[in-house]
């Protein structure tokens, strides 16, 4: 069990950090952002994800009515996200915008088939633990380990638009 992430309520199909990453730079690819540092991750929210699910749309709520920054609901077609998450993604800052590419993998991943219940959540793995899985799918799609390899932590920040642990733990990443 991985510390980091404590017990989760949940369990995911197991996926290993390289079939994620592979799934992350396959998107990035099928979008022709492949070799891009800095992503629009708006614009893959309003305008690509419409085109992945046609009935999708990201529902922008006032923050008070969001029990977290934002969550996805994939049978509903929709991701939720709090007002100031949105407009923080939409002005840069790294946090939010990795809230978006984050909640976009439950999205595309994590239909209700694919998670169940953990009967006892301290036991679940983080290859199987959601949140993990989707961390590690927006690290890479954010910051390709290939493309970010010999940077700074400063330079990671300011060319992929992320938060300094966000740059930190993927240039951690062997």
């Amino acid at each position: 069990m991985d510390s980091t992430y404590g017990g989760s309520l949940y369990k995911a199909n197991p996926q290993s950090r390289a079939q994620i990453e592979k799934k992350a730079y396959k998107l990035r690819e099928l979008l022709g952002i492949g070799k891009d540092l800095w992503v629009d991750v708006i614009h893959i929210l309003e305008n690509v994800m419409p085109i992945l699910d046609e009935k999708f749309y990201p529902d922008i709520v006032p923050d008070h009515e969001l029990d977290a920054h934002a969550r996805a609901f994939p049978d509903n077609h929709t991701i939720k996200i709090r007002e100031s998450v949105y407009d923080g993604a939409r002005r840069g800052f790294g946090r939010d915008r990795y809230t978006v590419m984050h909640e976009i993998y439950h999205f595309m991943w994590h239909e209700s088939a694919a998670i169940s219940l953990a009967r006892n959540p301290d036991d679940v793995p983080r290859y199987e633990n959601p949140e993990w899985q989707a961390d590690v799918f927006a690290g890479a799609f954010l910051m390709p380990r290939h493309l970010i390899k010999g940077k700074t932590e400063e330079q990671v920040m300011h060319e992929c638009g992320v938060s300094r642990s966000a740059a930190r733990y993927q240039l951690r990443l062997k």
